[in-house]
């Protein structure tokens, strides 16, 4: 058996764990009686997108329902509060799409988002809402975010596709914007 094949193997296993933990967290009424847009069994992004008025030519992806939720979650983790604009949400939801389609992270969005100190503590909780999102103080902010993945995931995008990094300081080669106090760098 090849390294690679090792790999893979590991990597299916890791993210058959982190689907259950994730699952479990899932499973709550609150969401179960709330209608979304995300709510289609898959989602495809073929097509062309448009970055600054030009066309730019992407590769082929269906998410499952799980991996929209999983965008909402970290959009709404890194960007929910009502003071933050959509546009940063979007901002944020198009770097970790950028990060699955690039050849130098992971290709999933769970994967991307576990990362090791990568987006927050994912990597040690599995992607599942903070116990916030569960307020009804909280819902517009859920609410905003549950769409703004989907219309991420239908390929709407809002930034290159070597935009790779996002914080609350620079990193990177260049940075791209600074929106809502938050940095999208190259």
């Amino acid at each position: 058996m090849s390294l690679q094949q090792i790999r893979k193997i590991l990597l299916l296993m890791a993210s058959i764990a982190i689907g259950i933990v994730i699952g479990a967290n899932l499973i709550n009424d609150v969401f179960a009686e709330q209608e979304t847009e995300v709510e289609e069994a898959l989602i495809n992004t073929a097509g062309e997108n448009y970055v600054n008025g030009l066309p730019v030519e992407t590769m082929e992806y269906t998410y499952t329902d799980k991996e929209v939720e999983y965008l909402a979650i970290a959009i709404y983790c890194e960007a929910g509060a009502d003071y933050v604009s959509d546009e940063a949400r979007y901002m944020v939801g198009n770097v970790i799409l950028n990060r699955v389609e690039s050849d130098i992270y992971p290709n999933t969005i769970a994967e991307v988002l576990t990362q090791y100190k990568q987006y927050g503590t994912f990597y040690k909780t599995g992607v599942v809402w903070p116990d916030r999102a569960y307020t009804k103080l909280e819902s517009h902010a859920v609410d905003r975010a549950r769409v703004i993945a989907a219309d991420l995931i239908n390929g709407k995008r809002v930034l290159d596709s070597d935009v790779l990094f996002q914080a609350e300081f620079p990193q990177g080669q260049q940075v791209v914007a600074h929106v809502d106090s938050i940095y999208f760098c190259r």
